[in-house]
């Protein structure tokens, strides 16, 4: 089976990495960010009520050891923006993590279940 790039040429002459495949075709399905070490998944309506928010994505999964785990991140919140930007998807997220550069460093906005936000700032690693 031949994959098509974007631009619809061969993806046979082209170098992509691992995590730059393209999104499903549903945005909502669960990624997985092993370089960071964590899952993120769309947010329910119940969710959406806890948290007190309207978009984001909630954090599924942490790795212990991953790079995430080490800043603070815990299993059980949301993801309000990476990047600067507003999260709205997990795989919109993935996007905005796997267009930065291996050693960029990527701030995260997360909002727990109690309301308390904090800033997680990291290094991209190679992805």
């Amino acid at each position: 089976m031949k994959l098509k790039a974007p631009d619809g040429g061969d993806m046979a002459s082209k170098s992509v990495r691992d995590d730059e495949v393209e999104a499903p075709a549903d945005d909502t399905e669960p990624v997985t960010i092993k370089g960071l070490g964590f899952t993120a998944a769309a947010l329910t309506s119940e969710q959406r009520s806890t948290f007190n928010v309207k978009q984001g994505v909630y954090v599924s999964k942490v790795d212990r050891f991953g790079q995430m785990a080490r800043r603070g991140l815990r299993q059980g919140t949301v993801i309000l923006k990476a990047d600067g930007r507003e999260v709205t998807s997990p795989a919109q997220l993935k996007r905005v993590i796997t267009a930065k550069q291996a050693g960029d460093g990527m701030m995260f906005v997360v909002k727990d279940a109690d309301g308390s936000k904090q800033a997680i700032t990291v290094e991209v690693p190679e992805l």
